[in-house]
């Protein structure tokens, strides 16, 4: 006897981002330890909470908000930086970031062209979400 589960899309979608996100914090974690010797409880203190907590955000296990995100990646000492996958685009399909000319802030635009996108063209939208970057 087989089991089949079926896995709601937008449910397996938020999964993932999740399960990436505590990736990311715990490499960045290992990147600083490895850097000055960083412990998960020191990020703890620095953040005011007990490691037991942090432990929960790390785990991939809770879905963490924007500002935690931010927080740890802060007590880090990197930023958090979050592109969107856009894999179901049409051939075509641009966007455009108005805020690249105007000066303005999130203004993006997608616009579909009667010409064919360059595939690297169409795969710098498909990025992964919520990368960190280091501070040096």
């Amino acid at each position: 006897m087989s089991f089949r589960l079926k896995i709601d899309p937008r449910e397996a979608a938020s999964t993932t981002l999740i399960s990436r996100t505590a990736r990311e914090l715990r490499k960045a974690l290992n990147v600083r330890k490895a850097h000055d010797g960083m412990t998960q409880a020191d990020v703890a203190e620095v953040l005011g909470t007990d490691k037991a907590t942090l432990t929960k955000c790390l785990s991939g296990f809770r879905n963490i908000t924007l500002k935690t995100l931010s927080d740890i990646a802060w007590a880090l000492g990197g930023e958090v930086e979050i592109n969107v996958k856009m894999s179901n685009l049409k051939k075509g399909a641009e966007i455009v970031d108005f805020a690249a000319f105007s000066g303005m802030k999130g203004n993006t635009f997608i616009s579909s062209t009667t010409t064919e996108a360059p595939a690297a063209k169409q795969e710098a939208a498909a990025v992964q979400t919520a990368v960190l970057k280091y501070a040096r």
